[in-house]
């Protein structure tokens, strides 16, 4: 029988894989269900006719089979359905068991306008219905990928004896200092659209690192994941306004090399525990090659859309072709200062061709982390400050008349590792994107 309502208590909404949602209410496991035990799992029909039907387990799809007198034939694909039954060997040759189903209760009926149906839809729609795309076949598997990697990066810099800390989203600066931030304004009753509810303009942040600088110099080893906004026009597969980072900074370091180690230790250790297929990643240590040879390499190659030249930043194309060229992940170091931001750390090289020390962490062509040492010493960031027309970080300066030690510290993109596991633009792998022109919810 199937009833539209149930007097046992509902069972909570869950992420499943396949092509059916579910939720995760079960008396046994789907994964190693035994024969003869008794399950009510909950979950949202996928077939519409036939005597049978699917729900979907965490990490395994569920079969269920009904027993005589019991149909799901007019139930509608992503009706939301609780199955009374008992699991049974199974013949098929994906799952040990199946659920023979003794009764089924719909807990919420589906409008027959569903757009979420049983076929393939492309990436380009599924993005148009943000609040429905969970219901397809990637979504949820993104989401339980989010989640073991979220876990694996804090078990790293647990490790790793890094503090986990939490730095503030609503900033008076623009770390950058590229005028890419987004004002905070308030929306309070009465408030003028030009008073400062701080006293002073605020930003949301484009990174937390200024404010992990000051933290390291009283517990040396910090590191956070928090969100970070940035005012980019930027269309591209790889480009968010909002966007998860994780960021760390280390006192007491006073070589590059230390913090692309870490970085590098960081991904190997994800990678390695991560549910995924890798064996394309060398266990060799990834490359390393200095930002002027690496524009010596491009500059032999055939003529390119964006120029190389020396001073600049490297284009798309010209990360990409590193990638092949080295067949795997690469290091980038050593950029010319005019190309980043004022707090990295100059190697007091020959002005002609001034470098900091800085890196870049590429892999298939995305910039999947970015570190340098920081400029510790005073003299030299107020001279880079001026430089950069910068006035209102006092405090940051302050950091240096106080005992501050040679540190440095990276951002790694969150969610870019994520695409980078999986393929793919990188609005499908955040469930809700935010981009130039585009905030639907």
């Amino acid at each position: 029988m199937i009833d539209a309502a149930s007097d046992r208590r509902p069972a909570p909404a869950g992420i499943g894989r396949g092509r059916a949602r579910q939720c995760a209410w079960l008396g046994a496991d789907g994964a190693q269900a035994q024969a003869g035990g008794v399950c009510e799992p909950g979950g949202w029909h996928e077939q519409g006719a036939g005597a049978g039907g699917a729900l979907h387990h965490p990490g395994k799809d569920v079969s269920v089979c009904m027993e005589r007198g019991i149909s799901c034939k007019s139930l509608a694909t992503g009706t939301c359905v609780r199955v009374d039954g008992t699991w049974r060997g199974s013949p098929g040759r994906e799952q040990a068991a199946e659920l023979a189903a003794d009764r089924v209760s719909v807990l919420g009926a589906c409008a027959s306008e569903y757009a979420v149906q049983k076929k393939y839809h492309t990436p380009e729609f599924l993005r148009t219905i943000p609040h429905l795309r969970i219901a397809s076949r990637g979504m949820p598997r993104v989401l339980q990928l989010r989640s073991q990697l979220t876990r694996l990066v804090q078990e790293f810099f647990t490790q790793e004896e890094f503090c986990q800390v939490q730095a503030p989203v609503i900033t008076p600066s623009d770390c950058e200092g590229a005028g890419e931030a987004f004002g905070v304004t308030s929306t309070q009753e009465g408030a003028s659209s030009k008073e400062l509810f701080f006293g002073r303009p605020a930003y949301l942040t484009v990174s937390t690192q200024l404010h992990l600088e000051a933290l390291a110099q009283g517990v040396a080893r910090v590191w956070t994941m928090s969100p970070a906004f940035r005012a980019e026009k930027s269309q591209t597969n790889r480009h968010l306004a909002e966007f998860t980072m994780v960021e760390a900074e280390a006192a007491f370091v006073e070589d590059v090399e230390e913090l692309m180690d870490l970085v590098e230790r960081l991904v190997r250790y994800v990678l390695s525990k991560a549910d995924l297929p890798l064996a394309h990643i060398s266990e060799h240590r990834w490359p390393r090659v200095s930002y002027t040879d690496a524009v010596d390499m491009l500059a032999a190659e055939p003529a390119w859309t964006q120029p190389v030249v020396w001073g600049k930043a490297l284009a798309s194309e010209h990360e990409q072709w590193l990638c092949k060229r080295f067949n795997g992940p690469v290091f980038i170091f050593n950029y010319p200062r005019a190309c980043k931001p004022f707090y990295m750390k100059s190697n007091d090289n020959a002005p002609e061709r001034e470098t900091v020390a800085c890196f870049d962490f590429l892999a298939d062509g995305l910039e999947l982390a970015g570190g340098s040492l920081r400029e510790h010493r005073h003299e030299q960031l107020c001279a880079s400050l001026e430089a950069h027309g910068i006035q209102q970080l006092g405090w940051y300066v302050d950091l240096r008349r106080f005992g501050c030690p040679p540190h440095g510290g990276f951002g790694l993109g969150f969610d870019r590792l994520v695409q980078w596991l999986v393929g793919g633009h990188i609005k499908d792998v955040v469930p809700f994107p935010r981009s130039h022109n585009s905030l639907s919810l």
